[in-house]
C-alpha cells in the first residue's frame, strides 16, 4: 500500500488515490481528499479512507495516460503545472510493506526541477504489528509541526 500527502502553503492537506499504472510508475488519482492540518478528525477519516482503497491498478490506456500532463491533483492545489504543484507543497509518503509502516519526507531532486525523492533524514519506520491508526496519528503530528514551522 502506498499513501501520498502534501501539505501546501495554505495549511490544507490533500491525500490523492495512489494508484498504480499497468508496467509502470505509481500515479496520483481520484478519489482525492482536501483537509485543512488543523482537522485531525478529517485528516484521520480521510487517511483511513484512502488506506482502505489501496493502490489500485490503472490500465494503460486509461484516460489518465492520455492527461499525463494534468494530474487529478493539480485542481485540488489550484496550480497548472507539476512544477507548479511540487513548488507549492511538502510531501510525505506512508507506505506499509510486509506488515510494517514506514512514513518518508520527501525533498526536491538536486538538478531536476520538480521531481521530490525520499528524504533519509525523514524517514521513521515501525515496528511490525504497529497498528495503522497508530502510524495516521503520527503522520497528523508531522504535518501539523510542519505547518507550524
Amino acid at each position: 500500500m502506498r499513501c501520498t500527502c502534501h501539505l501546501m502553503k495554505n495549511g490544507n492537506v490533500i491525500i490523492p488515490t495512489v494508484g498504480k499504472l499497468v508496467g509502470g510508475p505509481h500515479w496520483a488519482t481520484e478519489p482525492v481528499s482536501v483537509v485543512p492540518e488543523s482537522d485531525s478528525q478529517a485528516l484521520r477519516a480521510a487517511f483511513r479512507e484512502t488506506i482502505a482503497r489501496g493502490t489500485p491498478i490503472i490500465p494503460r490506456d486509461s484516460s489518465l495516460t492520455a492527461n499525463r500532463d494534468r494530474p487529478a491533483i493539480l485542481k485540488y492545489a489550484g496550480v497548472k503545472s507539476i512544477p507548479a504543484f511540487q513548488r507549492s507543497t511538502r510531501t510525505w509518503s506512508l507506505n506499509e510493506r510486509g506488515g510494517s509502516y514506514e512514513i518518508a519526507g520527501l525533498k526536491e531532486k538536486e538538478g531536476y526541477h520538480g521531481g521530490k525523492v525520499t528524504d533519509p533524514e525523514q524517514v521513521e519506520k515501525f515496528p511490525p504489528g504497529t497498528s495503522v491508526d497508530a502510524v495516521i496519528d503520527r503522520m497528523i503530528s508531522i504535518l501539523q509541526s510542519a505547518a507550524k514551522g
